[in-house]
């Protein structure tokens, strides 16, 4: 019987598999039971690997993996792989979810390993959100409530410790034929990206440039695309700036490091020293506080801002909401574009769909909002966590009001035991 159903594992992932890769897309395996089952079904699913690619936890089950815990995962932002495992028995950490995901590329396996039951596990990552005391806190469980509807929404394939193999194959989807662009190009828009980068670095001055896209989307190579481009054909010097060195060093990789004409400084650096240059560039703006965009801006001439929007690394919300409203006022000139086609995985890629609404990663609509009528209320948050359109609109008014709002807030939001939550509703029944 277990040889039986390791061969059923087998044949479905590598079918599976293979449907991926025609549709450009990404899939994902659930594995719900004890820890030690779900390491007997991935030994049995790689035995003939060397490697599974990307381990989340503490200890792999392969030397070679790259291993990383859910306290030490921010490097893994610029970085690929085609398989990824989660082991969230050792904690299950929002910010982490996010961001080993987005490595994976398309045709990629993203397995997750979770516990049979959510009600009685103690998850070890919840601790960070608790707040010190003698007695120990009762902790709600109403993310994993959540997370477990939007798992049967989507029809996440889990194979559960106690039940008979039940996986099945996704469809399999024509890909879309891509247009045709430079080879150096993945996609028109980042092509259309790059000549913007360019003309901003040696058109007029105090022009200002903003690319935004969220994850996989080729942000990042397009600012290393213009920066060889620049080496090439013009002697200007350039700075690059970001939160984390790790997370952009994928525009490393299509040019040649000149170190008398390009230089990585760190955003407090940069605003303690301000050395000189022709250009500066910014990645992962978002993460960054808008009072030192706006110093940035104030002293250098030409600039170019690119960052993500869905708040792996902090909200991209508040930076289109307060810094595009500063830019129209004192930089009328300036320009801006937003890449939509995702390059590391094809369109409509289900993980990505998935994981944007288990982590309420869709960017919020907001509206001038009435303000007649309004009712003061406190929120329930079982009641809110099971009503997902509404959770959206609460926490994306969170994402849109602070700049590092991350995925963690939202497990922090529902469940941390010394918060409470009041809202008020205007007479169309908005927060």
């Amino acid at each position: 019987m277990k040889s039986q159903t390791n061969q059923k594992l087998k044949n479905w992932f590598e079918t599976e598999q293979a449907i991926a890769i025609k549709n450009q897309h990404r899939f994902c395996l659930i594995l719900r039971g004890d820890q030690s089952w779900a390491f007997e079904q991935l030994q049995s699913l790689f035995k003939d690997s060397k490697t599974c690619g990307i381990w989340i936890g503490q200890q792999s089950l392969f030397k070679t993996d790259q291993t990383y815990s859910f306290k030490q995962s921010k490097p893994l932002l610029g970085q690929e792989t085609s398989r990824l495992i989660y082991n969230a028995h050792q904690g299950f950490d929002l910010n982490t979810l996010g961001r080993s995901t987005g490595c994976l590329t398309a045709g990629g396996i993203f397995i997750l390993l979770l516990p049979l039951d959510f009600q009685n596990w103690n998850d070890p990552s919840i601790e960070q959100f608790l707040s010190f005391s003698n007695k120990k806190p009762q902790v709600t469980n109403y993310y994993l409530d959540y997370f477990e509807m939007i798992l049967k929404h989507h029809k996440i394939n889990i194979m559960s410790q106690h039940q008979d193999f039940n996986l099945v194959l996704k469809c399999l989807h024509p890909t879309p034929q891509k247009p045709t662009v430079e080879p150096r190009f993945k996609t028109i828009e980042q092509q259309q990206a790059v000549q913007q980068i360019y003309k901003t670095a040696t058109g007029r001055a105090n022009r200002p440039f903003i690319l935004t896209a969220a994850r996989g989307r080729g942000k990042t190579a397009a600012l290393g695309l213009a920066i060889a481009q620049l080496l090439e054909n013009t002697t200007k010097n350039i700075i690059i700036s970001a939160p984390q060195k790790s997370a952009i060093l994928v525009c490393f990789k299509y040019f040649k490091m000149d170190q008398t004409r390009i230089t990585f400084i760190a955003p407090d650096q940069l605003t303690r020293e301000k050395p000189a240059t022709d250009i500066l560039m910014v990645d992962e703006a978002a993460a960054i506080p808008l009072s030192l965009l706006k110093d940035w801006l104030n002293h250098y001439q030409r600039v170019i801002f690119s960052t993500t929007v869905e708040g792996y690394e902090g909200s991209g919300s508040g930076f289109n909401l307060r810094f595009k409203v500063f830019l129209k006022k004192h930089y009328k000139n300036y320009k801006e574009q937003h890449l939509q086609q995702p390059i590391r995985w094809g369109i409509h890629d289900p993980l990505e769909e998935w994981v944007n609404q288990a982590l309420l990663l869709q960017p919020l609509v907001l509206k001038k909002p009435s303000l007649d009528a309004l009712t003061y209320h406190k929120i329930n948050r079982q009641q809110l966590s099971q009503n997902p359109a509404e959770l959206g609109e609460f926490f994306g008014l969170l994402r849109s009001a602070h700049y590092r709002t991350k995925p963690n807030n939202l497990r922090q939001f529902l469940d941390a035991p010394d918060i409470s939550l009041y809202g008020i509703k205007n007479q169309d029944n908005r927060w």
